[in-house]
């Protein structure tokens, strides 16, 4: 029992492999979303450095949603299991 239900929670789990168009969008945003938080960084952090940060977040986070389930996996995918350069 223990093993059908750890065998069906891996194949729930894993990730298939996606498309070369759907990573290509997908690292695209992701490089976006982490521009924007250098950009911020690069500031003083007033209100409205953070109200613009926010507002640009925002903005990305629409347009990734946007693009469909598959793109914004992989943005989340990314974004958990490729560290930033320090």
């Amino acid at each position: 029992m223990a093993t059908a239900t750890k065998t069906r929670f891996a194949a729930m789990i894993a990730c298939e492999p996606c498309d070369p168009a759907t990573t290509t969008k997908a690292r695209a945003f992701v490089q976006e979303i982490r521009g924007n938080v250098d950009a911020w960084y690069a500031q003083q952090n007033t209100p409205a450095t953070y109200a613009a940060f926010t507002q640009r977040n925002g903005a990305v986070w629409k347009r990734v949603v946007a693009a469909g389930s598959a793109v914004h996996d992989e943005v989340l995918r990314l974004l958990r299991d490729e560290p930033r350069e320090p």
